[in-house]
């Protein structure tokens, strides 16, 4: 299972954080009102131990500290509730103590805590993990088969049909480390079974151009985000795009093309966004196989067909905001087309006469065909932005190319 685990620390002198969790087994009763809490002790030996852990609040005007009721705990919570305790008093008769407080948000009173979004073990705390609800993964499987896509260049008419299916799923964590000096957020990627079927047919029909290029968008596709209440939200954007380079263009000819690129899974990115040095990757360059291709009719060119999946994962958490890019262009076929008009003939000597008859007339002809040069490959690039700042990204980084 897939959970969050937040962990705050009070390390001031004049603060500190209790779990109300810790000592349910003490309680006999709870009221969690708007600015008083009220605790009923089972005993007195409990009763005392609260006491001499609680007293100092008192000791001073800016002693606090922060209780965390746990889920069910006030009745009303349906999860873990922070309360600014300011001061105490007591009911020696009766085993209670009255909390003076103050219901807030985790955003506004946590400045030390650690919490890790991900593949979590067993804690040791004593508390139950927080659960996300599901697999903190965002499944890329979708069939796509957009309508062709249409350039008008000068003299140059290009037509462009992509068919594809992407497969797989690539699973996320998040390790944020904050205190009052420092930041560290740790992201880490793996893929799950993920590739890329596609077939391209490029039409292309008209004069001599220098070059022409565009980039269609196919799809975009918001998924389902995951939300820690009190913390903040974790949201997927999953994109498609296909493109087209050309340059030294002359053509009336359509060319279809077959290719897959598929992903280890035991490819892995791990980075602190704000110390790159850290980062470690491995396993990332694309496995290509294609299938034979089709050309008709005449051709000059350099061309480069390419479908990209591109996607974000915005994680705002406790008013910190970041968006974690992956772009996938593979497969991309890359290939120059060399049009040949070649004389040829059947004569062999130097008489004319040609090998059928000696006394025929040499026969001369054209032959016309491509000369195809061509390479298949997949780029990867992971990009990670503070959200509103995104013109000045963090970090931008080149996992694998890859070209056969």
């Amino acid at each position: 299972m897939v959970l969050a685990n937040f962990t705050v620390s009070m390390p001031g002198d004049s603060e500190n954080i209790l779990s109300m969790e810790k000592f349910d087994n003490m309680l006999k009763s709870v009221d969690c009102g708007t600015e008083t809490m009220t605790l009923g002790f089972k005993d007195d030996k409990s009763f005392a131990y609260a006491q001499r852990r609680w007293d100092w609040v008192n000791g001073a005007d800016n002693h606090s500290f922060v209780m965390v009721a746990g889920k069910g705990d006030c009745g009303w919570n349906d999860m873990r509730v922070p309360f600014v305790v300011s001061k105490l008093s007591y009911d020696e008769v009766n085993n209670i103590a009255r909390l003076k407080t103050k219901a807030a948000e985790w955003a506004d009173i946590a400045h030390t805590y650690k919490l890790h979004v991900g593949h979590v073990a067993d804690p040791d705390n004593g508390l139950q993990p927080r659960g996300v609800g599901g697999d903190m993964s965002v499944n890329i499987a979708h069939d796509l088969s957009p309508p062709v896509f249409k350039l008008k260049e000068g003299p140059m008419t290009t037509g462009l049909e992509v068919k594809c299916q992407t497969k797989g799923s690539f699973i996320f964590e998040f390790d944020i480390n904050a205190n009052p000096l420092d930041l560290s957020v740790v992201f880490k990627v793996a893929p799950r079974g993920v590739s890329v079927d596609a077939s391209v047919k490029l039409s292309l029909e008209g004069e001599p151009t220098k070059g022409i290029g565009r980039t269609w968008p196919i799809a975009s596709i918001p998924l389902q985000p995951y939300n820690l209440p009190g913390l903040g939200t974790f949201g997927p954007t999953l994109d498609f795009d296909a493109g087209v380079e050309l340059s030294n263009v002359s053509a009336a000819v359509s060319i279809t093309q077959g290719y897959t690129a598929s992903i280890s899974d035991s490819a892995i990115f791990q980075v602190d966004l704000f110390d790159t040095s850290s980062k470690k990757m491995s396993g990332w360059k694309p496995i290509i196989r294609s299938t034979p291709m089709s050309l008709e009719g005449k051709l000059s060119a350099a061309a480069k067909v390419f479908f990209q999946t591109g996607l974000k994962l915005k994680a705002e958490v406790l008013k910190h905001g970041y968006e974690i890019g992956l772009a996938l262009k593979a497969p991309y076929l890359d290939g120059t087309f060399d049009f040949i008009d070649a004389l040829s003939g059947l004569c062999k000597d130097k008489d004319g006469t040609c090998n059928s008859s000696p006394t025929a007339p040499c026969k001369r002809e054209h032959k016309f065909g491509v000369q195809v040069g061509t390479k298949f490959g997949g780029e990867l690039e992971i990009k990670a932005d503070k959200i509103g700042h995104e013109a000045d990204p963090l970090f931008k980084v080149a996992l694998a190319v890859s070209n056969r």
